[in-house]
């Protein structure tokens, strides 16, 4: 087996909203960076049962739960906020409201974590939407304390095709040739130019 290493760190948080995802096609808006993350939490929330007959263990079925996703940021300016938690934002007074009966947007979110070896593992969710975050404040002492956002996004199935996820590696041996860190890095035309980027020849 080949031998892997482990991961260090995470970075890079980056949004795509969902334009239409349909039984044909899903299709995306322009992918953005949200600075600031400082952790991200995946509970995949799996079950294994365990089937008896004929008076012993007869069999096992797997099941895929809900898989949420805590990310831990800096925050999100307020029209941000309003659009990823369903609030509405005054652009004339820079206030955001939320009634309770607003309905998020739907997003794919996408990540990188850093292993010790210097590549990293890049990573999609195709869909999903941001719950309200909880938050609590502290008072400044003679020490500060960061008192990062909380923001939980549920992932979800595309209606097109029925993708969860998608993972890569930049250092698996069977990349195309020319993909390097920074072509899978760029903004623009690399992994987080879109939910749906595979790495071609260069």
């Amino acid at each position: 087996m080949e031998r892997q290493s482990f991961m260090i760190g995470v970075d890079r948080l980056f949004l795509a909203e969902i334009t239409a995802d349909t039984d044909t096609s899903t299709t995306y808006g322009a992918s953005f960076e949200v600075p600031g993350v400082t952790a991200i939490g995946v509970a995949m929330n799996n079950s294994n049962v365990t089937i008896y007959a004929d008076d012993g263990a007869f069999e096992t079925v797997n099941q895929q739960g809900d898989i949420d996703i805590v990310c831990s940021l800096a925050g999100l300016s307020g029209e941000k906020h309003a659009d990823v938690t369903g609030g509405t934002y005054n652009a004339a007074t820079g206030v955001v409201e939320n009634d309770g009966t607003g309905i998020p947007k739907r997003y794919a979110l996408g990540y990188r974590r850093q292993k010790a070896n210097g590549s990293y593992r890049y990573k999609w969710f195709m869909k999903g939407s941001f719950a309200k975050p909880n938050s609590s404040a502290v008072s400044k002492s003679n020490t500060v304390s960061a008192q990062p956002m909380q923001y939980m996004f549920r992932a979800l199935n595309r209606i097109s095709d029925g993708l969860l996820e998608r993972t890569l590696d930049s250092d698996d041996a069977h990349l195309p040739n020319g993909v390097t860190e920074a072509a899978l890095n760029s903004a623009s035309t690399g992994w987080f130019s879109t939910p749906d980027y595979t790495p071609a020849v260069v």
